[in-house]
């Protein structure tokens, strides 16, 4: 979670996930069996979820409204996976900063909406404490943001960036690579006056994408302008004796969700053993064994 991220740019906005236009060059040349099948049986609908049934995570207060990208990971959860992580988690020279995988309860890659990542790490008092006290202990100065100390450090061991800000904020830490646009990514999670999961169409889709159960891993990005009018696609896998993966499309309005079902089952959901209509929403449902666990954190 402590690689470098490149900063994004409006004319140049990779993400971890397949944008919508690289899924329609593939798309175009392939096309699976199982889409089309889809497809011709017309749309399946399943209940949509109502709001009122969203109950907020401690992990959502890090998520601004206008957050382009982010994917958490639940580290607690994914701890029954031995080796899938690595142990270290960040790694700082000087002042000599260690947190290993063991210490933290989660992890958000997040991109802000200046296209710069930040490394979310939800940590306990011991290491808060820790921390706190070798940025404190250094001599260096912080830079503020509504109060909080923001340090300019050295990247990450094993990081190519010339450096990179940490700060200690509420029960996180917060590390972001790069210089002032990099400052700027943790500044507005520090500011943020609102967030995403305030907004009820999130909610909604939130509890799609989750079925209402305990996440390894939620992802989310907003899809950039395309023609299946896809507003932004939310996704999570979870599960006990198998994993269930939901790949969550947002769209406008009900009826455009309906009028491009067909098309986007062929173009862009492709091989999903189901998929419904669930009001403004379409919902993609795959299954694994639980030995393909790094597989599906790769597809997120």
């Amino acid at each position: 979670m402590t690689k470098e991220k490149a900063r994004r740019k409006k004319k140049d906005q990779p993400s971890n996930k397949a944008k919508i236009v690289g899924i329609l060059i593939i798309a175009a040349l392939v096309v699976s069996t199982l889409g089309i099948l889809l497809a011709g049986s017309g749309p399946k609908t399943t209940p949509l979820p109502s709001p009122q049934n969203f109950k907020p995570q401690v992990w959502m207060g890090y998520i601004p409204a206008d957050a382009y990208e982010f994917r958490f990971l639940n580290i607690t959860k994914l701890s029954i996976f031995p080796d899938l992580l690595s142990e270290t988690v960040l790694s700082i020279s000087d002042p000599e900063i260690q947190v290993n995988i063991s210490e933290i309860t989660f992890g958000i890659d997040l991109i802000a909406s200046n296209y710069t990542g930040v490394s979310i790490l939800g940590v306990g008092d011991e290491v808060r404490g820790r921390v706190s006290g070798a940025l404190q202990g250094s001599n260096i100065t912080p830079s503020y943001s509504l109060g909080v100390p923001v340090y300019r450090i050295p990247a990450s061991n094993g990081s190519t960036a010339s450096g990179a800000w940490l700060c200690v904020y509420n029960n996180s830490l917060l590390y972001s690579e790069g210089d002032s646009a990099a400052f700027q990514a943790i500044a507005s999670i520090i500011g943020a006056s609102q967030l995403l999961f305030d907004n009820d169409s999130y909610k909604t889709g939130y509890l799609l994408a989750t079925g209402g159960s305990d996440s390894f891993v939620v992802s989310y990005y907003r899809a950039d302008i395309n023609q299946f009018n896809i507003s932004w696609v939310m996704s999570a896998a979870f599960g006990s004796t198998s994993i269930v993966k939901h790949d969550v499309f947002s769209f406008p309005t009900r009826d455009l969700a309906s009028a491009q079902y067909s098309a986007v089952v062929k173009n862009v959901i492709g091989n999903a053993s189901a998929v419904y209509l669930s009001g403004p929403y379409m919902l993609a449902v795959d299954t694994y064994p639980l030995s393909d666990i790094r597989l599906v954190l790769m597809s997120l």
